[in-house]
């Protein structure tokens, strides 16, 4: 396995995560603002990305194509 696939599997699995905390309720915006301060303490790099504006994206329509293709 590649880390591009590695990474695609892991957004399946985050993606079925989220899925499964909302439907019980769960508050998203809360889960949001967890999730990229996880993101922003795991790599310093990622963390300068989205604060110059990276998460622009989330206004628009998502992205679908697996990381593989892009990344």
């Amino acid at each position: 396995m590649s880390v591009q696939t590695d990474i695609d599997a892991a957004m399946t699995s985050l993606g079925s995560t989220i899925s499964a905390y909302t439907a019980a309720n769960g508050s998203a915006v809360l889960l949001a603002q967890w999730l990229v301060n996880q993101i922003k303490q795991a790599d310093l790099g990622v963390a300068r990305a989205l604060d110059q504006g990276v998460t622009r994206f989330v206004a628009e329509q998502p992205d679908k194509r697996p990381f593989a293709n892009i990344g």
